[in-house]
Order: C-alpha cells, then structure tokens, then sequence
C-alpha cells in the first residue's frame, strides 16, 4: 500500500511542477504559429493562444501523472499495483478539477476588475 501511495504522489507532484512549463511552452508554440501563419506580424492578444494551451498543457500534465504512476510501481506485482483504469480516471479526474478551478478563478478575479475599476 506504501507503494500506491508514493506512486500516486509522485504522480501527482510530478503533474503539477510540469504543468506550468508545459503550459508556457505549448503558449508559445500557438502564438509563434499564429506569427508564422501572418508573416511575422506579432500577436497583440495572447489570449486566444492561452485558451488553446491550457487544454493542451493539462492534457500533458495528465500523461505525465499516468507515465510517472505507472513507473514509480513497476517493480511491484501485478496484484498490487494500481489499475490502469483508476489512473486513467484519476488523472481525467484532476484535468477537470484543476480546469474549473482556473476558469473559476480568471471569473473571479475578472468579475473583481470588472466592478472595481480604479
């Protein structure tokens, strides 16, 4: 059970410190094809590129959960390790999670802007 545990864990902190590396790099390859597409002519609004990368990168930080799970238990038995199905569902599971959080928290914080301007 110890194992499960780390793995899982592992999983976890391994998914969450590649989340935002992940989301800059996916960030910047959209806007420089969005650059490459207009002839050189640089992107005013990243937000388009923002709203495509943030799928693209959680998606990448699910396989990165499942990749880093699956190893950290490869040396137990079959029996003892985790499912592939529940690690599949838990990291589905936290893509949505962390996604209606950040949507959550840009309405949040833009509702805020929005009442408040100074």
């Amino acid at each position: 059970m110890r194992t499960q545990i780390k793995a899982v864990l592992g999983g976890t902190v391994a998914a969450l410190v590649s989340f935002v590396p992940l989301f800059l790099l996916v960030d910047r390859m959209f806007i420089a094809y969005w650059e490459w597409q207009h002839d050189g002519r640089p992107m005013k609004f990243t937000l388009c590129a923002d709203e495509r990368a943030l799928p693209v990168a959680l998606l990448l930080s699910a396989a990165v959960f499942y990749l880093t799970a699956r190893f950290a238990q490869r040396r137990l038995s079959v029996d003892r390790q985790i499912k592939r199905r529940s690690l599949v569902v838990g990291a589905a599971s936290g893509v949505v999670l962390i996604y209606f959080s950040i949507v959550a928290y840009v309405s949040i914080m833009v509702s805020r802007l929005m009442s408040n301007p100074h």
